[in-house]
């Protein structure tokens, strides 16, 4: 396995439209180990996956990750693009590892939003004006900026 995979956490987030291009925002839990109760673009880390014709171990693309997870944390059925919109990166202050977050840009299918009870304490549509007043984690707040 590659070395980089041990000092590199990677995840992929959404910024998921829906049909009035309001945004897709969840919050985590408030007993979340990272990132309390503060709101993000749905996402999670990136598996290793064997690929198929070199049997070796490698990452999922952030748009597999992206589905995924908004399925996982919203309910929802999504379609996103496997270009990046935007990445970020930070060393983590309670692990010597780094954290690389791809954000990719995608639309919603499907939009009867269930929120996981486990990762997520909320879930919702927001215009561009009421996500800036979401007290947001530092990689979508960065997000955030450039959009």
């Amino acid at each position: 396995m590659n070395s980089d995979l041990r000092k590199i956490k990677y995840c992929s987030r959404g910024i998921i439209l829906d049909d009035s291009s309001e945004i897709l925002c969840v919050q985590r839990a408030a007993d979340a180990k990272h990132n309390a109760g503060l709101w993000e673009f749905p996402g999670g880390q990136n598996q290793l996956i064997e690929d198929a014709h070199t049997s070796r171990w490698v990452l999922e693309p952030p748009a597999v990750t992206a589905v995924r997870e908004i399925h996982e944390e919203a309910g929802i059925r999504t379609i996103v693009s496997n270009r990046t919109a935007y990445e970020h990166s930070r060393p983590l202050t309670d692990l010597p590892i780094t954290l690389k977050t791809v954000f990719v840009l995608g639309r919603a299918v499907t939009h009867n939003l269930r929120p996981d009870p486990v990762e997520v304490a909320a879930v919702g549509w927001f215009s561009l004006a009421e996500i800036g007043e979401l007290d947001f984690t530092p990689e979508s707040k960065a997000a955030l900026a450039v959009l």
